[in-house]
């Protein structure tokens, strides 16, 4: 399995906190992916292109990690930021081979997420 997320300092910090919790994790930079490592992989988003895995987390998504109207003077600019975005989170959903699951912090205001089309969604909310 792997967990994706927005950024290192987010796949630092969730790695930590796995193995707080007593599943052994390790946030990866880039290229240093061990596949044989006996432990969750956490990495980016970006660092996962081109790589497949069983089940995929994405998870991660909290302000600041999205782009919101508010951080742009200009919409086009916005909207182009908006775009990448999307993008990656493309990127972390097509690496998943059987299972894929989607972390969405109550909430949230990611534009992304609350545009996609939810009806086929397995929905449950956390205590």
């Amino acid at each position: 399995a792997a967990v994706l997320v927005p950024s290192a300092a987010v796949g630092e910090e969730l790695a930590q906190a796995l193995t707080l919790q007593g599943l052994p994790s390790r946030f990866f930079r880039g290229r240093d992916l061990d596949l044989s490592a006996p432990e969750v992989k956490v990495l980016t988003l970006h660092s996962a292109k081109g790589l497949e895995f069983p089940t995929v987390v994405v998870c991660g998504l909290r302000p600041g990690t999205y782009p919101t109207p508010d951080q742009y003077g200009d919409a086009a600019e916005y909207a182009e930021e908006l775009r990448e975005h999307r993008r990656l989170l493309y990127v972390g959903a097509t690496r998943a081979m059987a299972g894929l699951l989607l972390i969405e912090p109550k909430g949230c205001l990611d534009a992304v997420l609350l545009g996609l089309d939810r009806s086929h969604w397995n929905v449950q909310e956390a205590s």
